[in-house]
């Protein structure tokens, strides 16, 4: 497979989109909706000097700001974020 070579916002927003619409939360075009039953993430980042970016996009996201990690991780293909979320269905 083709190594990723999006940038880190627009990546973080596409991470974020699928998480909510795995748990067929939110509409896939809505980015202003809360996921407000999320619990916890684990966020994974290829470098936290891109933290302020991905968080300004996490935050449009979770609003509810529920429990969260955030780490610095070699991601597989070149992606940039990955998340892990715990969501009560």
């Amino acid at each position: 497979m083709a190594e990723l070579t999006l940038d880190r916002v627009y990546q973080a927003a596409h991470v974020l989109k699928q998480v909510a619409i795995k748990t067929d939360m939110v509409h896939a075009t809505r980015i202003d909706t809360d996921c407000d039953l999320y619990l916890k993430t684990t966020c994974f980042i290829a470098n936290m000097s891109d933290f302020a970016k991905f968080n300004e996009v996490y935050a449009k996201y979770f609003i509810s700001k529920p429990a969260r990690s955030c780490v610095e991780a070699k991601l597989p293909k070149g992606a940039l974020c990955e998340i892990e979320a715990i969501a009560e269905l």
